[in-house]
């Protein structure tokens, strides 16, 4: 009799969803995997939902109020924390229901490694099947991880292109000493394996899930692994590898993306354009299939500095999004981010394309080395330029330099939506330039209407008194209050006119 594995991307909860990025693309390889070595399985996808529920803010949250609450103005933030995907019930259900062997369940985010815990809990409840664990944040905390999460098997690191080992062990018929990057328990002790360089293979996983953005059907594809950046606040360079597809394998997967009727393929690596040949390659191949209606986007955050020389190109190749990372142009923020790359470059790119790429740029906000002066300094420039400003608060997760000068004392404040701790800016200029941004991309598509005149009239009022309006049903009233200069604030708007906040 076959084994019955069942690989589950977990729900998760936050106040805000990137849904068009949600797709399992790491249970996909996983399936593909598998399937290699002969074994079948199928993917419950519990947060591919098509809607969100709204549900109570836990107590750890409860700081939150202060800036998250119901405001109908254009630089409102959150209102609700959510949950995306089903509850524990229904995942003991559909558990119960498909009787699995062994589940592999994805921990990709220490953000969401609560969400995880939960699952396996379903699991434990609903069957008898032995189960593992996987992603980068088990990469990043190991043994931490092990004891948090309650699975079986941990692994770090990449699934294994040829898994018949690892399914052996499994199975119970080989040891787990033998399996590279393998985290287990023997005699009380946890056990972690040594890991070996992996390399991206070269098959491609098949896709059963259906997701959209704007409307249109999307898939993400990786054509590399690892990264080849040593950005201070990130673990993805902790893998210490990095390796590319070949390019025979990128053409044949897009046109099977193409011929199953997908309309816009995101690329997810992490050093897009690192290499030049490699780069140019790729954008002639994907050019038949802009040709044919094809469109393409980089959501994942690229150099713009690694960008410059295949900007046209990318044009011509059918790039509709552009996601830059910024970070910051702070010199000290710089040097201790690791990430010496600046606003010359992003202005260089946006000479080239023109306003023919819809490009959003990110900032980094409560970095160490930055301050709230030059986050709006930032702002500030962004603003004059035709782009969508980005604002990611600080994160740190385990695995990256500073965490522990910032480690909050419950995981659960692993997410940026948390704003739980900055290094020199406080939650409220934090969360004052989140506002700014949600008003200059508003402003750059306004349409002068009344609506139009009465918001900025009160972001003007809000910058002057240093205390934020919101509005309600029953009209404008005060929120909280900042220390960050938000004024004379220059913004281009779509039809090259500039609004002064």
């Amino acid at each position: 009799m076959k084994m019955k594995i069942l690989l589950i991307s977990p729900p998760f909860s936050d106040f805000y969803f990137t849904r068009a990025r949600i797709e399992p693309l790491g249970l996909l390889y996983v399936q593909k995997s598998l399937s290699l070595a002969g074994y079948d399985s199928d993917i419950f996808d519990f947060a591919n939902v098509r809607h969100e529920k709204k549900i109570k803010l836990p107590h750890e949250f409860s700081y939150l109020r202060k800036y998250y609450h119901k405001d109908l103005s254009y630089f409102s933030l959150f209102s609700d924390y959510k949950k995306l995907g089903l509850s524990f019930d229904e995942m003991c259900f559909k558990i119960k229901e498909y009787s699995p062997d062994a589940v592999f369940v994805s921990a990709n985010f220490s953000a969401y490694a609560s969400e995880a815990r939960e699952v396996i809990s379903a699991v434990r409840k609903s069957s008898d099947a032995l189960v593992v664990a996987g992603g980068w944040s088990v990469t990043a905390e190991k043994d931490n991880l092990f004891n948090f999460l309650g699975a079986d098997y941990l692994i770090q690191g990449d699934f294994p292109s040829d898994c018949s080992e690892l399914m052996k062990c499994i199975s119970g018929k080989s040891d787990p000493a033998g399996i590279p990057g393998l985290i287990y328990k023997k005699n009380d002790l946890i056990i972690i394996n040594k890991t070996v360089d992996y390399v991206i293979p070269d098959y491609y996983p098949e896709r059963t899930g259906v997701y959209f953005f704007r409307g249109e059907r999307i898939a993400k594809i990786i054509l590399s692994r690892g990264c080849r950046n040593r950005c201070a606040f990130c673990s993805v360079h902790r893998s210490g590898n990095f390796s590319f597809r070949s390019i025979k394998s990128v053409d044949e997967e897009i046109k099977y993306l193409f011929d199953l009727g997908i309309e816009i393929v995101d690329i997810e690596d992490d050093s897009l354009f690192f290499d030049a040949g490699y780069a140019s390659e790729f954008l002639d191949i994907i050019r038949k299939y802009a040709d044919n209606g094809m469109r393409f986007a980089a959501m994942n955050g690229m150099s713009a500095n690694d960008l410059i020389p295949f900007a046209e190109k990318c044009v011509a190749s059918g790039f509709i999004e552009f996601n830059l990372s910024l970070v910051s142009s702070d010199k000290d923020a710089i040097r201790e981010s690791n990430r010496p790359f600046g606003l010359d470059s992003i202005k260089e790119v946006l000479g080239i394309i023109n306003g023919r790429v819809e490009t959003i740029v990110y900032l980094i906000a409560g970095l160490k080395g930055g301050s709230a002066d030059s986050l709006f300094r930032d702002i500030r420039e962004l603003a004059k330029l035709p782009v969508t400003i980005g604002i990611s608060p600080l994160y740190s997760v385990p695995g990256v330099k500073f965490f522990d000068e910032v480690a909050p004392s419950d995981r659960e404040f692993l997410r940026g939506s948390t704003l739980y701790k900055f290094f020199n800016d406080s939650r409220e200029d934090v969360a004052s330039a989140m506002k700014c941004a949600r008003m200059i991309n508003r402003i750059r598509v306004m349409e002068n209407t009344d609506e139009d005149s009465e918001n900025i009239y009160y972001f003007r009022k809000s910058a002057e008194r240093k205390k934020w309006y919101r509005k309600t049903k029953s009209g404008w009233i005060d929120s909280f209050e900042f220390d960050a200069d938000i004024s004379d604030i220059d913004v281009l708007k779509k039809d090259g006119t500039i609004i002064k906040l």
